[in-house]
């Protein structure tokens, strides 16, 4: 006889006094989706960790939480589970077909897909782009200064890398997503697992997963850059084999083994394995038959006197400082009672246990909840969140806790699972019906959802994350003299392009370090790319005060001066550069640049030679070695570099028109019209507006007596340059060449007028006079012989000139 199924909608159903009943559920679960709605509109430096809805444009982020509440009336989530409970049930049915080993296999194999492809792209949060640039090393051994404290964190990424690089091309983001999003799936395995063991039915096991993935610890398993992902997943592993253990399914060593896993990924979980210690305690607890709240109770007394005294013997020692300060220390205001790191845990509490965090409220509020005696269960969830979140109130976020709540999630999963069990546990309804599951699957899409949106977008991410850093006690003046803010600053303009963004926190930790050499020279370098190069010159030469042997700020520094007209100190500082690097080849094409420009030929064919060796097969050496030779009338080792050039394909710019028109010259210097003319359609291929590519590709064509073919692109020239005098003349010359006498005395004729007396060849005259008597122009035709006059008297054919005049004149 099967047994009945309880209906949240039963009238007939008799409810404990004080139970916890599914009316309780969803009002519990609609604060928590108010909270959301809510916290969109609060500005994020107060509510960074629930303001996600936030991020969706209006009127959507009110659109969306509104239909979750609706979704929320019992009687209409009731009938929507029933509709989406087909369709699972088929499904359910459909999978049983196949084996179950298999099945998970794939579903993990899903899981690792979804994972990866939504992978986190926004690097800003934690050290991502720091990590990346240290896993970017391929070979040689690994050096990183804190591979004690996240050893396999470190060498995990690292040498898969290197392996993965070794086969194919992928960047050191790719495969690191890769190994993260791995060790996602070992975390979502370890977590249903957890569930299985916790749940008393199928409907309560899907309840208590999908509770705990409302945590938005869930954002480290998508392919996130840092170094929690895996020390979280094997956490949960540790957890899942204390549950085992202290319920006599398994021995104890599975739980350290799983719990040093972890302290090798990373030291921050050094909490589980005291977690793991406890357990010991909870296991004779258990054996003798106690009950569980006193145990509770005093661990709860020595994690916050134990934290305490830790955090004491760090303040009067000279350790580094990891912790919050009991009280304001020097340098450091951000202490354990501030306002600022009071806000920040809040915030931290609802991003990665929210359902944690109201369950608990509920139970601080609601009195008749409270009778409900702790099991074996829940006391390990419990000693494992308050262990956890303990060590996580201590630690100091010290890139900010907007940038850093990775480093501080580890009690997220567990607060979560706690949560989601104690509501299955205090439930006065029977078991957890499919509507529960619609429930919590809303909550959790609304936690998570947009949280993984802002992390796949890198552009509003660092907006976010960057208005709340410039309020964060850590990027303050008072805080370590705002170093944090040469380091955000150089993510902002390095990593994120935000470049005139950068600029303030540069300045800010110069207002308290004036000499930072960090800040000058990042600040130096950022109005260097952005071509400001006053601003870039004045902090430069403070940045060569500072470290008067870098040649690296020399050269820059050289170069905001040459672009100043400073020439003489550009070529100072340049000298200077050499001095300390002299095999480098920007070096010396730079003093190559500056002696070309000095008209020093000699000096800067010396330079340009050291560049050419240091790098013969560099297009932009081997042209400058043409044009220095160019400006020495070398014609021959001009030539050699120039055609050089040309088969260096793919180096230089493509279509190199200053390289193109050296060749025509030359080749017109050394009588290869032809070779020339070739030059002269690439040139007018690459810029076919250029009136001047054009003027030399028709004079190349006259010259080589293809005189109809040479009209069209002098007058494409003219029509860009239409008072030009050489022009003009030359296609009036060239109409005279082809017999069109029109064009050529139109043109001709017009030459003299915008030429004027600057005209003093006597042919321009003859051929114009030649024309007009074509075209019986007569009174022009005088016109021209009294300029000839004028202008060579002495010319021989003067007179056979005038008898052509009179002869036409009178008709014979």
């Amino acid at each position: 006889m099967k047994p009945e199924m309880s209906s949240p909608h039963n009238k007939n159903k008799t409810l404990q006094s004080g139970a916890f009943d599914y009316k309780s559920l969803y009002r519990l679960l609609g604060i928590l989706i108010t909270g959301y709605l809510i916290g969109g509109f609060l500005p994020v430096t107060f509510a960074w960790g629930f303001n996600y809805l936030g991020l969706i444009p209006l009127p959507w982020s009110v659109i969306f939480p509104v239909l979750v509440l609706i979704f929320l009336i019992p009687s209409l989530c009731e009938k929507i589970s029933q509709i989406l409970g087909g369709f699972v049930s088929v499904t359910a049915q459909f999978l049983r077909r196949y084996n179950r080993f298999a099945v998970g296999l794939a579903g993990l194999g899903l899981v690792f897909v979804i994972f990866y492809i939504f992978r986190s792209e926004a690097h800003v949060y934690g050290d991502g782009f720091t990590r990346l640039e240290g896993y970017a090393v391929k070979t040689g051994p690994l050096i990183y200064d804190k591979l004690f404290l996240e050893s396999g964190s470190i060498l995990l990424p690292h040498y898969v890398y290197r392996l993965l690089n070794s086969l194919f091309d992928i960047s050191p983001e790719h495969a690191y997503a890769l190994v993260t999003s791995m060790g996602g799936v070992a975390g979502i395995w370890a977590l249903f697992a957890l569930a299985s063991i916790l749940a008393g039915d199928n409907l309560e096991r899907w309840f208590l997963f999908i509770g705990a993935l409302t945590s938005g610890a869930v954002i480290l398993f998508f392919g996130y850059i840092e170094n929690y992902t895996w020390s979280t997943a094997l956490s949960l592993w540790a957890l899942y084999w204390s549950l085992r253990y202290v319920k006599d399914k398994a021995p104890y060593w599975p739980m350290f083994l799983f719990a040093l896993g972890a302290v090798f990924f990373h030291l921050i979980t050094t909490p589980i394995l005291v977690t793991v210690l406890l357990i010991l305690l909870i296991k004779g607890t258990a054996r003798r038959k106690k009950p569980f709240e006193p145990l509770v109770r005093n661990i709860a007394l020595l994690a916050a006197v134990g934290s305490v005294g830790i955090v004491l013997l760090f303040q009067f020692s000279n350790w580094p400082m990891i912790f919050v300060p009991l009280w304001p220390a020097r340098e450091i205001p951000y202490w354990f009672l501030s306002r600022a790191h009071l806000v920040d845990f809040i915030n931290q509490l609802l991003l990665v246990a929210p359902l944690g965090v109201v369950t608990f409220a509920m139970l601080l509020i609601v009195k008749k909840y409270r009778s409900e005696k702790l099991n074996i269960e829940s006391t390990v969830l419990a000693v494992a969140t308050l262990v956890t979140m303990v060590a996580c109130f201590w630690i100091d976020p010290e890139i900010g806790a907007i940038r850093d709540w990775d480093l501080i999630s580890l009690f997220g999963f567990p607060f979560s699972l706690w949560g989601a069990y104690t509501l299955v546990k205090l439930k006065g309804t029977g078991r957890v019906t499919p509507s529960w599951l619609l429930a919590i699957t809303l909550v959790m899409l609304i936690a998570v959802g947009p949280n993984l949106i802002d992390k796949n977008n890198l552009e509003t991410a660092v907006k976010r994350v960057d208005t709340s850093l410039w309020q964060d006690s850590h990027y303050q003046l008072d805080y370590k003299k705002a170093n944090r803010c040469v380091s955000w600053g150089y993510i902002l303009y390095m990593n994120t392009g935000n470049k005139e963004q950068s600029i303030k926190y540069f300045r800010r930790n110069l207002l308290v370090n004036p000499n930072s050499f960090q800040a000058l020279a990042n600040i130096s370098e950022v109005y260097y790319d952005l071509k400001r190069f006053d601003s870039a010159h004045y902090f430069l030469t403070r940045v060569v005060e500072l470290a008067p042997d870098n040649p690296r700020y020399l050269e820059k520094l050289s170069h905001t001066e040459l672009v100043r007209g400073e020439v003489a100190s550009s070529l100072e500082h340049l000298l200077q550069a050499e001095k300390y690097k002299p095999d480098d080849v920007d070096i010396q094409t730079n003093l190559g640049v500056i002696y070309s420009q000095l008209e020093k030929y000699p000096e800067a064919l010396v330079h340009f030679r050291r560049a050419q060796r240091l790098a013969p097969e560099a297009y932009q050496q081997n042209m400058n070695l043409g044009l220095a030779f160019n400006n020495l009338q070398n014609m021959d080792s001009a030539y050699y570099y120039f055609t050089r050039c040309q088969k260096l394909e793919g180096q230089g710019p493509q279509n190199d028109l200053t390289l193109i028109t050296k060749l025509i010259y030359i080749e017109k210097s050394l009588g290869n019209f032809p070779k020339a003319l070739e030059y002269a359609f690439q040139a007018v291929k690459i810029q076919p507006d250029n009136p001047e590519i054009q003027k030399e590709l028709g004079l190349l064509l006259s010259a080589l007596k293809k005189y109809p073919e040479a009209i069209e692109p002098f007058k494409k020239a003219l029509r860009l340059l239409p008072d030009d005098c050489g022009l003009t003349l030359y296609l009036g010359l060239t109409f005279d060449k082809v017999k069109n006498y029109d064009s050529a005395f139109y043109y001709l004729d017009k030459s003299l007028v915008i030429c004027g007396s600057g005209l003093k060849e006597p042919y321009v005259y003859v051929v114009t006079f030649n024309n007009a008597l074509a075209l019986k122009k007569y009174d022009r035709a005088r016109e021209m012989l009294t300029l000839i006059e004028q202008v060579h008297p002495d010319e021989k054919n003067l007179d056979i000139l005038r008898r052509r005049l009179e002869d036409a004149v009178a008709g014979k």
